[in-house]
């Protein structure tokens, strides 16, 4: 998958799961826009699919254990940067994306 990324921002988030293990990173943020599907490392991804930021932020209002933590976390900065950066670009992919 090829595309140009911008940084879009940085954050740490620290949890600790109900099996004792614990989770400190510190994570940073990059967008970028293709038209390349992606072929996810099946070690590292056990599921994706694509979906616009609306539909996503209600799907993690409404089953929060679908989703990792750092998702959850960092959602709602990643919108907020979605908004001010990327509704900035042309009509023609605005058309391709929802808030």
């Amino acid at each position: 998958m090829q595309a140009d990324t911008n940084f879009a921002f940085s954050f740490t988030y620290k949890v600790t799961f109900d099996n004792g293990l614990i989770e400190h990173e510190y994570d940073h943020v990059y967008f970028g826009i293709t038209d390349d599907i992606p072929i996810p490392n099946k070690s590292e991804v056990s599921n994706w699919k694509y979906m616009n930021l609306s539909d996503l932020k209600y799907d993690v209002e409404q089953h929060p254990r679908k989703y990792s933590e750092w998702m959850k976390l960092c959602l709602p900065e990643l919108m907020n940067y979605f908004k001010k950066s990327f509704l900035k670009i042309t009509p023609e992919v605005y058309e391709h994306v929802s808030i």
